[in-house]
């Protein structure tokens, strides 16, 4: 338990420390990028001068996107959080994963009707692409990309991502959620994908697991509150009513 309260508090630290630079970085990189479109602007197309130019901006686009995983990550972001439609949110996540699928490899998604959640919905999709793109990692020679959302017995939204790909050892799996852990090595992501869902689904109020077995494949399962509607506040005139009929 000890050890655990540790391994909290430093992953605590991170995220602040991570968020402080990200913030700043995010800021610099706006400035960087402006230039570079003003820059653009004034070249005339042909120039070799262009396509440096169109290398750094692309550049300098991937890092702001890092900073800002990193700002996920980091922030507990609960804005924007609205009756949530399910079903959409995995069809748009579908149809952006089928755009990025390496050949021989298939995405399949099954949805039940009328699931919703309280949440915002470009969240809970980049932790879909999150999900998925790692799958297709793991899956070099192609294979099954299955997302599923149903409403389990208890009541909560389930959804899930498996893949048929490498699966991961025990010690991996432990290691999985912790920023800037990858299992792609030094040439591999930046490590933020999965801790980005994870901090994405706490904002939620859910929760997220995993089972995976070397050579079998991985499920990773998020579970949710189902949407409840808010008690209307009666009315004076209901209220005398109820109490009259008391």
């Amino acid at each position: 338990m000890s050890d655990q309260i540790q391994q909290m508090q430093r992953l605590q630290l991170a995220g602040v420390l991570a968020g402080g630079i990200a913030h700043d970085l995010n800021n610099e990189l706006t400035i960087i990028l402006g230039n570079i479109e003003l820059a653009l602007d004034h070249v005339p197309a042909g120039y070799d001068v262009c396509d440096s130019l169109e290398n750094a901006k692309s550049a300098a686009s991937r890092c702001a996107d890092m900073s800002r995983r990193l700002l996920t990550v980091s922030r507990d972001r609960r804005t924007d959080m609205t009756k949530m439609d399910v079903a959409a949110a995995v069809t748009e996540a579908r149809q952006l994963l089928e755009y990025i699928k390496p050949q021989n490899t298939r995405v399949i998604a099954e949805t039940e009707t009328g699931l919703f959640i309280q949440g915002n919905a470009n969240q809970i999709q980049q932790t879909l692409v999150n999900l998925g793109t790692n799958a297709f990692s793991a899956m070099p020679k192609g294979g099954d990309l299955e997302i599923r959302a149903c409403r389990d017995r208890d009541g909560l939204v389930n959804i899930s991502v498996r893949d048929t790909g490498c699966g991961m050892t025990p010690s991996q799996q432990k290691r999985i959620f912790e920023p800037f852990y990858t299992t792609h090595g030094e040439t591999g992501g930046s490590g933020l994908g999965l801790a980005t869902v994870r901090s994405i689904v706490d904002n939620h109020d859910g929760l997220v697991g995993l089972e995976s077995r070397v050579g079998q494949g991985t499920i990773f399962m998020m579970n949710f509150p189902a949407w409840q509607p808010l008690a209307e506040t009666p009315t004076g005139t209901e209220r005398e009513a109820a109490d009259e009929d008391r």
